[in-house]
């Protein structure tokens, strides 16, 4: 697909790009657009610091957060930052968007939870470094985990280990040995819950015995302060988040982009033909931009598959009522942390379907040259 004048939606990201970032002040200072309550700050306050803000001409926002349709048609487009998770809630009570000037970037990761009816309001995005033609790999000398402990809803200990082998294989090939690094961080609101302690500080054990024992090499546990002092030009680094369940886009990803540092997944991911023709890009800091892209319109039986996963729970007599129209003030309590246990069951089961679904259509398109 061509990007034209006459593609409303880029018509729309093109001018907001243009207008720049001052165009939007007045939607950071004046926050009566946000949902008033506890449940959503607790949720963000869950993800922190992925879910930091930062700004930028195209509003990044979780969709969480909004009070109504309204909201996001007056400040349209909005950049989406939410995850599997959060995005499908949205979804599911807003199946079909009720304001033609509604416009939302999804993040690409999460492309087949987009509903048709949205399709031609939204596109998808990706960060990407904007230094690419500058970038050795045979001079890196440092390779980042951002490792955040949530549950194997974050990442199962069977895609770290394979993800650890890939990583193991590709420094093994640098001329200089590279030294490991690791961001924790740690769900604060799932930590302090006593009933689900124990739980937790199991997973938190497995993840970061995985990966010591696993990579083979002294692992350096560093602070994003620490990270945030110096250049990571030099630096590689891999957000362990195996299916954007939570979040897709994060503050963390953010300061080593623009510090930088390159994204191990993006390195080794397929490219497929004419991307670059039809993309829109977006600068977000010096060093990295947003990569815009229209949907894939032979994606459409994916994302048919997702509504019909939706409407099948929306016509359950049981589930359905047990799903809050949005997040509530004892969504925490528990353990409950958005919405209801089936809800959350039902997108973690579509989001494994979907990642399989991803992985062969990757596997088809041609793939980037060895670097």
């Amino acid at each position: 697909m061509k990007i034209t004048s006459e593609n409303k939606v880029f018509a729309r990201l093109i001018k907001a790009k243009n207008e720049g970032i001052a165009d939007t002040s007045g939607f950071w200072e004046d926050r009566s657009w946000a949902r008033r309550g506890r449940a959503p700050e607790l949720f963000l306050e869950f993800l922190l610091p992925h879910s930091i803000e930062y700004f930028h001409p195209m509003r990044p926002v979780f969709v969480l957060l909004p009070k109504n349709e309204a909201v996001l048609a007056q400040f349209s487009p909005l950049l989406v930052r939410d995850g599997a998770l959060a995005l499908l809630h949205f979804f599911y009570h807003h199946p079909k968007p009720s304001l033609t000037q509604t416009t939302l970037l999804i993040p690409n990761r999460l492309r087949y939870f987009v509903p048709e009816a949205w399709v031609a309001q939204s596109a998808l995005y990706f960060p990407v470094s904007k230094r690419d033609h500058l970038f050795e790999p045979d001079r890196v000398e440092s390779f980042v985990f951002i490792l955040t402990l949530i549950d194997e809803k974050q990442a199962s200990l069977e895609w770290l280990a394979a993800e650890i082998e890939k990583i193991r294989c590709w420094t093994e090939k640098r001329p200089s040995p590279v030294q490991f690094k690791c961001l924790v961080f740690y769900s604060g609101d799932f930590q302090v819950r006593s009933e689900h302690f124990e739980e937790s500080s199991g997973y938190t054990f497995k993840m970061i015995s995985s990966l010591q024992s696993k990579l083979g090499h002294s692992v350096e546990f560093v602070s994003l302060s620490e990270i945030r002092q110096e250049s990571q030009e030099r630096t590689v680094f891999i957000d362990v988040n195996e299916l954007g369940f939570y979040y897709a886009d994060s503050f963390v990803v953010h300061e080593l982009l623009r510090r930088g540092a390159r994204d191990f997944l993006e390195l080794n991911q397929p490219c497929a033909k004419n991307d670059l023709d039809a993309s829109l890009n977006l600068p977000v800091s010096l060093a990295h931009e947003f990569r815009v892209y229209p949907h894939d319109e032979h994606e459409a039986p994916w994302r048919n598959r997702v509504m019909e996963a939706l409407e099948s729970f929306r016509t359950d007599p049981v589930l359905a009522l047990e799903e809050p129209s949005y997040p509530y003030e004892s969504a925490f309590k528990g353990g409950r942390k958005l919405c209801s246990a089936a809800f959350e069951t039902m997108v973690y089961e579509l989001a494994h379907e979907l990642k399989i679904k991803s992985i062969a259509r990757n596997l088809s398109r041609a793939s980037c040259p060895d670097r």
